[in-house]
């Protein structure tokens, strides 16, 4: 095993909390009928490594991203009148 690789580990175990709540945001954005149900959702955890100036430690900080899928918005048509009384008239739905 990598020297290190343990306290990677640690790290994640750490951070159980955030990435559940994140994998619950996917959770709701995946059955969301407002999202396109085959796009790729996406979560990402990034390891952000700081040596000291001596370069003989450091501190490991995990940062946890996701990626949603974007909603997807029906149009309406609408058909703009003027005159003495402006009106906006829905011409089809979609």
């Amino acid at each position: 095993m990598i020297k290190g690789l343990e306290k990677v580990f640690d790290i994640i175990k750490n951070e159980k909390v955030a990435i559940d709540a994140a994998l619950a945001e996917i959770n709701a954005n995946v059955t969301d009928p407002n999202t396109h149900p085959t796009n790729k959702r996406r979560l990402t955890l990034n390891f952000l490594i700081t040596p000291n100036s001596e370069r003989t430690s450091g501190s490991i900080e995990l940062e946890i991203k996701s990626t949603l899928a974007r909603r997807v918005t029906e149009e309406t048509e609408v058909a703009f009148a003027t005159g003495k009384e402006p009106t906006l008239t829905l011409v089809t739905e979609k």
